[in-house]
């Protein structure tokens, strides 16, 4: 056997190790507090870096190309096994955080214990998935203002910032997609289930959003216009 073949199956040997050993030890840190999913990332991450390292240690050309290919292959069945569904508990009924000082909450939509789950293709709560809608007055260039679109949204299956608060703080349950539009605008994406006051009267909504390294929250007033990249995060019918 040629030291190419034995470079490989070694390569093939440790992805397929490493990979049988993240279930399990995101289940042991799962079963003390932590978070299996994010373990799960962090191990795929470790896997990456072993390949790199068997890599450097190869001597010709050959060799390497042929490991680097054992290691992409290795990082799809990876990439499967961290594309699992996440699944998690959300109160809805307790009192969202206040996110100045003087807000008071105007509107907050009480649905109980809800699951939320990321599956491969989106967001769910409670089995249906969680789409960004837009009105037709904020497509082709046009704006709508925070109040008018706020009755437009009134009897409209809106997600409240208990979603948001939870999504925050588990940013892996976010899907890639609501990043960028078709544009490659950053998207913000409102939470009209829940709506705040402030001391001197105006009336606030939180959003979502990417800035390029993690994902923030703002808040927004109802006296401002609403673009195409605007959306709100509500369940699909």
């Amino acid at each position: 056997m040629g030291k190419c073949d034995v470079d490989i199956r070694r390569a093939i040997g440790v992805s397929v190790e490493m990979l049988l050993a993240l279930h399990g030890i995101a289940d042991e840190v799962g079963a003390k507090g932590g978070s299996p999913e994010s373990i799960r990332l962090i191990e795929c991450e470790h896997l990456r870096g072993r390949f790199a390292d068997l890599i450097i240690e190869m001597q010709t050309e050959e060799d390497k190309k042929a490991v680097a290919e054992a290691a992409r292959q290795a990082a799809k069945e990876a990439k499967k096994m961290t594309a699992s569904t996440f699944k998690a508990e959300i109160d809805t009924d307790k009192d969202p955080r206040l996110p100045f000082s003087g807000a008071s909450i105007e509107k907050h939509a009480r649905q109980g214990k809800v699951t939320i789950e990321k599956r491969p293709d989106g967001l769910y709560l409670d089995g249906r998935k969680v789409v960004l809608y837009r009105s037709l007055k904020q497509v082709n260039g046009k704006t709508v203002v925070g109040h008018e679109l706020k009755k437009e949204l009134d009897g409209k299956p809106v997600l409240s910032v208990s979603i948001l608060d939870f999504l925050s703080e588990n940013q892996e349950y976010i899907p890639e997609e609501w990043k960028k539009d078709e544009n490659g605008n950053t998207i913000f994406i409102f939470f009209w289930g829940t709506i705040y006051r402030h001391a001197g009267g105006r009336l606030y909504v939180r959003d979502l959003y990417w800035n390029g390294n993690r994902w923030y929250w703002n808040c927004y007033w109802l006296d401002r216009d609403w673009y195409f990249h605007d959306p709100a995060a509500l369940l699909a019918s």
